[in-house]
C-alpha cells in the first residue's frame, strides 16, 4: 500500500503546483487594438486569454 501512495501524493503535488505557486493580485494587460490594413483602432473589440477564467 505504501508503494502506491508515494507515487500518488507526488502526482497530487505536480498537478496542483502550478496553482500553489501562483501569486496572488490582479494583472493589468493594456494596449490598444488597430486594423492592420487601414492603421484604425478597433472599437469595441473582445480580448481572450487563454486557459483562464478572465477576458
Amino acid at each position: 500500500m505504501f508503494r502506491k501512495t508515494i507515487p500518488f501524493l507526488l502526482f497530487l503535488f505536480w498537478i496542483m503546483m502550478p496553482a500553489i505557486s501562483q501569486p496572488e493580485g490582479k494583472r493589468i494587460i493594456a494596449g490598444r487594438l488597430f486594423n492592420a490594413q487601414n492603421n484604425k483602432p478597433i472599437p469595441f473589440a473582445g480580448i481572450v486569454i487563454w486557459r483562464t477564467t478572465i477576458g
